[in-house]
């Protein structure tokens, strides 16, 4: 089973351009087709199916210009 939870972007120097990316990036993840499915456990399945939540997004640098 796979999950995206956030979409982080990491730069040395965080231009205007570098902002723009990462926003593409994001809008990208978050256009992405979701699903949820029953849970397999050792003791059977939880039946209760998530809605998916929030793709969070962030951008860090060390400095900007």
């Amino acid at each position: 089973m796979e999950s995206v939870y956030a979409v982080i972007e990491a730069k040395q120097n965080l231009t205007r351009a570098n902002i723009i990316y990462a926003g593409r990036k994001v809008a990208s993840v978050r256009r992405l087709h979701r699903t949820s499915a029953p849970i397999v456990h050792a003791g059977g399945t939880y039946p209760i199916v998530r809605e998916p939540f929030p793709i969070i997004a962030g951008i860090v640098s060390y400095t900007s210009s």
